[in-house]
């Protein structure tokens, strides 16, 4: 029971750790969606990702618990030993496998969703930045540009067009 509740412990901070490196890849989730990425394909590749990561973890933790094991019966005076022939053993570590891999692969999805994502950036000689910004609607657009005023800064807007179903703003930021 004790070592039950340790490895769902594990699989929640594993979950935790692997959704916060999530975070870190919204630069190329944006980037693949101003590309013209579908939500599909991206929780496709958080899946992917997120089972082959547990499923390697595994692997290793295997052969982590083979070398380790002598020692531990030898400390312990037991004799444990790890049932490689049983099928249910293996049935019960893919099907943990999955479940962490997928919940650690849809959390992560459901967190890579930017709204507005900042598809380039320059400087010209003068100091002026130009940006183009691509969301899914005007208000996410208009919600940024706010920001960027209410931050002290001065914007033009350029253009602002339409490619497929996503809103593509060209601007210019200039400090006030």
């Amino acid at each position: 029971v004790i070592g039950a509740l340790v490895l769902l412990i594990a699989c929640i901070n594993f979950v935790n750790l692997f959704s916060a490196r999530s975070e870190k890849k919204a630069r190329e989730v944006g980037v693949r969606k101003a590309i013209g990425s579908n939500r599909a394909s991206l929780i496709f590749q958080f899946l992917t990702e997120s089972v082959l990561i547990t499923f390697i973890a595994a692997l290793f933790s295997i052969a982590i618990v083979q070398v380790l094991l002598p020692t531990f019966n030898a400390l312990t005076g037991n004799a444990l030993k790890i049932p490689y022939t049983a099928p249910l053993f293996w049935i019960l570590l893919l099907v943990f496998v999955l479940f962490t891999g997928v919940m650690a692969g849809v959390m992560s999805a459901m967190q890579a969703n930017p709204t507005v994502v900042m598809t380039s950036v320059s400087q010209d000689a003068d100091g002026a930045l130009r940006v183009r910004l691509a969301a899914g609607d005007a208000k996410a657009i208009n919600d940024v540009l706010l920001a960027i005023q209410a931050a002290g800064w001065r914007i033009s807007a350029n253009a602002v067009q339409q490619s497929g179903a996503r809103l593509i703003a060209d601007i210019t930021v200039v400090r006030s």
